[in-house]
């Protein structure tokens, strides 16, 4: 696969990075063409530019990213459990995300969230979650690689560069 427009638009109101290989720093994307320069671009020197889309990758952060507390002190996977049950209160340990025997998680598998139920020590499959549009509407403005650019090498984790 390779990545294209429809790959990176969704992030494009969000402030979405830039990186090149062999370059230390990173680039804003501004906007967006179906033209073979299809990446526009404002250097950290303010210079706007433009690019092809496969000369670069955006940093974006893994799912497994879920799990871990946020610069803002949020973990993202209890702030989406708000959203896909807003009248209970959710727990956060090792592990994952628990409210009463319920326990919400992504799953890789599926790429949806759904619900685990927990009864003496095992779980059933539970149920996926209604609503999946609007927990995936939190992973763009957050840079989730919700398309499972990483491990492709069509993106850059977010978490190892510096």
């Amino acid at each position: 696969m390779k990545p294209n427009i429809t790959h990176l638009a969704p992030y494009l109101p969000y402030g979405l990075k830039w990186k090149f290989d062999g370059e230390d720093f990173t680039h804003d994307i501004v906007g967006l063409d179906i033209t073979n320069r299809g990446v526009k671009l404002v250097s950290p020197y303010n210079d706007y530019g433009d690019c092809e889309i496969s000369s670069g990758k955006p940093l974006l952060l893994p799912m497994s990213s879920l799990y871990t507390e946020m610069e803002d002190g949020t973990v993202p996977i209890v702030e989406l459990a708000k959203i896909a049950f807003p009248k209970n209160k959710f727990e956060l340990n090792r592990s994952g995300c628990w409210f009463g025997a319920e326990k919400f998680i992504y799953s890789e598998a599926t790429n949806s969230f759904r619900t685990l139920h927990e009864d003496g020590g095992c779980f059933s499959q539970g149920s996926e979650v209604i609503n999946q549009l609007t927990l995936f509407t939190y992973l763009f403005p957050h840079h989730f690689d919700v398309y499972n650019l990483i491990p492709q090498n069509l993106a850059i984790d977010k978490t190892k560069y510096k």
